[in-house]
């Protein structure tokens, strides 16, 4: 196999390329042999570069060659032996990062090279390695200025990395901050170790322009950054007219800081007034010296400390320190002062140790539980802002417990007091049946704390039952409930009987009323009359008697019975009607005397009610003979 054959299968075959590169950097006598065999020259100058974490090949044309010629780079780890980068290209630089997701900000690499036209190519060239974390190149970061009065707010912001960030990447990293005035660079004053990407320049020279540059510093990287460009702001003058904020204090509670101040709008004719708070939150050894048994701070020099903003340019009279984190423990000052328009006043210093200034809340929960006649008292610990116990920074933290008995007649009796650390205590051996009340205080010794009582809880403590008692309570818990299910049951029953007589009563009507449960028009079926039925007033009473059957008499005539034939013209009774009379046994008077009639006939006796005549008997059947479908010929000629 020809070197030029043997270049096209590492070409081709770019998934072997591990294999044949392994060989070649393991056989120095192998490598002598291909730049023997070699057509063209190598590219010379082969050299690996990082910027800001990314990993670029750079080299020179060929000695002595001109024309098309293209090239081809590979790179390869500590981890995995090759990794194909850019394959034919014209330029004379690759850009691995952009191609290729294996990049490690701990990794160490290096790369090769070399040139190719037509069928021949070169022998491969070799970089030197390169680690990205100590030899990258930091790019230069990026500067802005505010100008506020007297002060001059810097605002860092880190180059972009093309892999992770600066922060993720170099945890200390640092700014170097170089500031002068205008024209003076000769006069230029520094400020190292800032850890802060807001800085303020304080105390400079009203209306005076400065200018300002910028470098970062990473201790794992061996080569600092690009100085930023040159960022120049101009300060404005103090007013002597505008009056600082006065009576400046502190509102603390746990871990929650808040700085108030008081200050009269009246004193400045402008409208648009605003305060400004800073804080030192770090202190560089030229710059403070704290002394820590008292708790104040020296300022050696006003230009070697820095300050950082907590509220800017605010309108009411308080700043919330409480999201900027101040440490426990730590040791601040903090200053405020009044905005207006391009102008401001002095500025109003106040020294702040949380430890020795903030103070301490009471217990965040109290609870009581009655156990006969203790009374259990459950403590929960005042929490920080970020909700946890203050016992992490007090470390003797201890509870003031008082306790008494609440008096029916609201009196005041002895309180009696216990001091634990505890977050449980009993209060052993109090009276029967009796109302207690109980607040706790959070006590501190180092520092020397005292928190307000929490508000009252008070629990009523138990007691043995009597036999008696208890006797009681039984005997009147069964009546009560024998009188509830009795009474149950009585709504039951009634509610059974109401459903009974209602849909399954005892008397049936006949069965001849639910074959014809309706009459209609022209029917022969008899009807019951109603109570308002003309037909029921004809006649008082009907009392049909017996009587013994009596062969041998005759049927008297109508004279012998009292019974005449009425006078005028209206002819009631007729020789026909009487004889149905006669056959029916059934007559009628006027009035309303009942008289006792003897009849002939053999069948028997009866007794009737005086009444209307037969016709009007008639007259009325014919009214109601379509109601009924009966009339009173058919009535007598049935008694018949």
């Amino acid at each position: 196999m020809t070197a030029s054959q043997k270049g096209r299968v590492i070409f081709t075959n770019v998934h072997f390329c591990g294999a044949a590169y392994l060989e070649e950097a393991t056989s120095s006598r192998k490598y002598k042999t291909e730049m023997a065999s070699a057509v063209l020259s190598p590219p010379r100058n082969v050299r690996l570069t990082s910027m800001n974490m990314n990993l670029v090949l750079r080299w020179d044309s060929p000695e002595g060659l001109t024309g098309d010629i293209s090239y081809t780079t590979e790179c390869n780890t500590s981890v995995r032996i090759c990794h194909v980068g850019c394959v034919n290209i014209s330029t004379l630089e690759c850009d691995f990062s952009s191609l290729n997701t294996f990049l490690s900000v701990y990794g160490r690499y290096k790369a090769r090279v070399r040139a190719q036209r037509g069928e021949n190519h070169s022998s491969w060239v070799e970089s030197k390695p390169i680690t990205l974390e100590s030899d990258t190149m930091i790019g230069s970061p990026n500067v802005s200025l505010i100008s506020n009065g007297a002060t001059i707010g810097i605002s860092v912001k880190d180059p972009t990395f093309a892999i992770s960030d600066l922060r993720s990447v170099y945890g200390t990293a640092t700014y170097n901050i170089t500031y002068w005035k205008d024209g003076q660079n000769e006069k230029a004053k520094h400020i190292s170790s800032v850890l802060q990407n807001q800085i303020f320049l304080n105390d400079l020279d009203p209306g005076t322009k400065y200018c300002v540059q910028v470098q970062i510093i990473a201790e794992s990287n061996t080569k600092p950054s690009n100085p930023s460009s040159t960022v120049c702001e101009s300060t404005t003058n103090v007013s002597e007219h505008l009056p600082p904020p006065q009576k400046v204090d502190f509102i603390t509670l746990n871990t929650n800081y808040t700085l108030k101040w008081e200050w009269n709008r009246a004193t400045s004719k402008s409208q648009a007034v605003s305060f400004s708070v800073q804080y030192m939150s770090h202190f560089t050894e030229e710059g403070a010296r704290v002394n820590r048994k008292s708790g104040k701070y020296k300022l050696e020099s006003k230009k070697r400390y820095y300050w950082s903003n907590a509220c800017d340019k605010t309108f009411s009279k308080s700043c919330d320190l409480t999201a900027h984190n101040l440490h426990y423990l730590g040791f601040y000052m903090l200053r405020v002062r009044t905005n207006d328009n391009s102008s401001h006043s002095e500025w109003v210093q106040k020294e702040f140790c949380p430890e020795k200034h903030a103070a301490i809340g009471p217990p965040s929960k109290v609870e009581l539980a009655v156990a006969v006649n203790n009374i259990d008292v459950f403590i929960s610990d005042p929490l920080t802002s970020s909700n946890r116990s203050m016992r992490q920074n007090l470390k003797k933290l201890h509870y003031y417990i008082v306790y008494w008995e609440h008096n029916v007649d609201k009196q005041v009796l002895q309180p009696q007091i216990i001091h634990t650390s505890a977050q449980m205590v009993t209060l052993p051996d109090l009276n029967y049946w009796t109302l207690y009340c109980v607040r706790v205080q959070s006590c501190s010794d180092h520092p020397d704390k005292r928190s307000k009582f929490n508000l009252p809880y008070c629990i009523q403590t138990d007691g043995h039952t009597p036999w008696w008692q208890t006797v009681m309570y039984f005997l009147g818990s069964l009546l009560m409930a024998c009188t509830v299910v009795l009474l149950v049951l009585y709504i039951l029953f009634r509610c059974y009987s109401i459903f009974k007589a209602t849909f399954y009563p005892l008397i049936q009507l006949p069965s001849f009323f639910h074959k014809y449960p309706y009459d209609y028009f022209g029917s022969d079926i008899p009807c019951l009359l109603s109570m308002e039925s003309e037909a029921e007033l004809f006649c008082d009473r009907v009392t049909i008697c017996e009587k013994a059957i009596d062969h041998s008499s005759k049927v008297p005539p109508m004279s012998s019975l009292g019974l005449e034939p009425a006078s005028g013209s209206s002819g009631l009774y007729s020789h026909q009607d009487m004889r149905r009379n006669e056959d029916s046994g059934v007559y009628s008077t006027e009035g309303s005397e009942c008289q006792h009639q003897k009849l002939n006939s053999s069948q028997s006796s009866l007794v009737a009610c005086q009444g209307p005549d037969l016709d009007s008997v008639k007259m009325h059947d014919k009214r109601h003979q379509i109601q009924c479908g009966i009339t009173v010929e058919d009535f007598v000629d049935g008694l018949s």
